[in-house]
């Protein structure tokens, strides 16, 4: 319990910096904390001298955790090649840093540049440019290019930063269309990476071969992030309905997907093989998405989750996944702006301490009704699945609110549609790409189950986001929304934290949650009903007095 105070308030101490982005706002906080953790703390030294000092610490760490934010957020003078964004044309050299993404007849490749050409010289210099040009020649990861053209500063815009979000992946440029671009060299990329950003096109073309479209394109953004080619009017259901979360990678998908498996494994070959089938995948999965940052954060998330369930102690990964997020912005800071790190955090929390919540209502309500929900029946399967559903979704709804300005008012049923099948779409995908790319022939049988399973999704989507007002723009959904909203869910924790199960009545086979214990159904429905209500809330009260909808 210690290390998640610790933990906690290192989290918030960065937050508090990036939110501020000043230095003395978390120094003077954190000051007046100390000061009044130690008036508090005095009186009770001599029967526990401990908590004093763990106060100050947890004090300490989050002043820290502000300092920390920032010390490595982004200069506001441009360095290396950015310099030279909005001074004329430039010729550089650059490597092609990662796989590019080709949308229909452009691609957008990602550079880290290595050198100028300056008064005549070639001179060092570093910096990431983001490189826009048609799809020919393709370029492939590895490459270096010489480049000339004019280099741009990326954009702000009123509802989305983009400078800040390239700049937290390095990219300080951008060039559209150079005047020139051609290869110099290949294989100078990072051998490891160019095998596996190969085996990826390998296994991409084979599920283009064997599977029609759009069925194709999901398949690939889903088993390997490819998701350029999956066509707006989908991408649109998907957000609509509040699933386009099955097709991004994040430590919420990762970790929904591990515990899916686990569900569906547990009641064939028991719950610690099937712990351990889930890392398997969450390793494979990280490597054939590119093992990109993000993705490692996804999986090391993921992976604390499973290891807490493989342990037997499932009520530790809140715990683990509170420290490891504190080692991931001690690393990088400027993750905690992330909106896929934020998502992960909320959700596995969700998963965790939510989800055995609602598991033992459900179970205890078809207990009453003789119907038998433990751990190894189809019925079991069906109130776990809902309750991992219901927690992730539940916890990540004012991010979704905060970040998107929309909320589903299908998602809930939506996900519920999709999330129990999701491991069988990513199963059969996984199976048709491999099969598609050993023998074609094979891949086309294989591909009917594949083809199923995603036009199940695809229909379910679509379905959904047909329903009128399925999504709702909210303009006026701010972070002091967000902060009530986890402030409800919070309380809700804490009071279910202060009542015992009785063990006359408890399903021994559903694992409890950490600090938590089963409350009245109204507990559940009051908590759940007030974070709704700020999201209601911020929804109604817009700036110009109008609900605007999205049809």
């Amino acid at each position: 319990m210690t290390l998640i105070w610790l933990a906690g308030a290192w989290l918030l101490g960065v937050a508090a910096g990036a939110i501020t982005g000043e230095v003395w706002w978390p120094a003077v906080a954190g000051l007046g904390a100390a000061a009044l953790a130690n008036a508090l703390a005095n009186p009770m030294a001599a029967r526990r001298p401990g908590l004093a000092a763990i106060g100050l610490l947890a004090v300490g760490l989050f002043v820290a955790g502000g300092l920390r934010y920032v010390d490595q957020r982004p200069p506001d003078e441009p360095s290396g090649i950015a310099v030279h964004n909005e001074a004329g044309d430039v010729r550089f050299r650059a490597l092609v840093s990662d796989e590019p993404d080709v949308r229909g007849r452009t691609q957008r490749v990602q550079l880290s540049v290595r050198e100028v050409l300056e008064d005549g010289r070639w001179t060092p210099t570093t910096g990431g440019v983001l490189l826009r040009a048609g799809r020919y020649p393709q370029y492939e990861y590895g490459d270096v290019l010489e480049l000339s053209g004019e280099l741009e500063t990326p954009p702000s815009f009123p509802d989305f930063d983009y400078r800040d979000y390239l700049a937290r992946q390095g990219i300080s440029s951008l060039i559209a269309f150079p005047d020139e671009a051609r290869i110099i060299d290949t294989g100078e990329g990072n051998r490891w990476l160019a095998a596996v950003h190969g085996l990826r096109r390998q296994l991409g073309d084979a599920l283009a071969r064997t599977l029609p479209e759009p069925q194709a394109a999901l398949a690939q953004g889903i088993f390997l992030g490819q998701r350029s080619a999956i066509p707006a009017d989908l991408t649109e259901a998907m957000n609509a309905t509040g699933t386009s979360h099955l097709v991004a990678i994040s430590g919420y998908n990762v970790s929904l997907v591990a515990a899916l498996i686990i569900t569906s494994l547990a009641w064939l070959i028991g719950r610690r093989q099937a712990a351990v089938a889930a890392l398997i995948a969450i390793a494979a999965y990280t490597v054939l998405t590119g093992a990109s940052p993000t993705v490692v954060r996804a999986a090391i998330m993921g992976g604390l989750f499973v290891t807490a369930t493989l342990a037997g102690r499932p009520g530790g990964a809140g715990t683990s996944i509170a420290f490891a997020a504190a080692l991931m912005t001690g690393w990088n800071p400027l993750v905690i702006e992330d909106v896929s790190f934020q998502l992960s955090f909320a959700a596995i929390l969700g998963i965790v301490y939510l989800s055995p919540v609602f598991q033992e209502r459900a179970a205890g309500m078809l207990r009453a009704r003789g119907i038998d929900a433990g751990e190894g029946t189809f019925t079991g399967f069906l109130v776990e699945s809902i309750a991992l559903t219901a927690a992730a979704v539940f916890a990540t709804m004012p991010l979704f609110a905060l970040y998107f300005d929309r909320i589903s008012i299908v998602t809930f049923a939506a996900n519920l549609m999709l999330v129990p099948a999701f491991p069988l779409i990513l199963a059969s995908s996984a199976l048709t790409a491999v099969a598609g790319s050993v023998w074609e022939p094979l891949g086309h049988i294989t591909g009917w189950i594949s083809w199923a399973a995603l036009t199940y999704m695809i229909e379910v989507a679509r379905f959904f986001a047909e329903v009128p007002l399925a999504a709702i723009d909210i303009g006026g959904f701010g972070r002091w929304h967000a902060a009530i909203a986890y402030a409800a869910l919070g309380a809700l924790a804490w009071w279910l934290a202060r009542s015992v199960v009785d063990p006359d009545t408890r399903d021994p086979t559903i694992e409890e949650a950490p600090a938590l214990r089963m409350r009245p159904a109204y507990a559940v429905m009051a908590g759940l009903a007030i974070a709704a209500g700020v999201v209601w809330w911020a929804a109604l009260d817009q700036p110009d007095g109008r609900l605007v909808v999205t049809m």
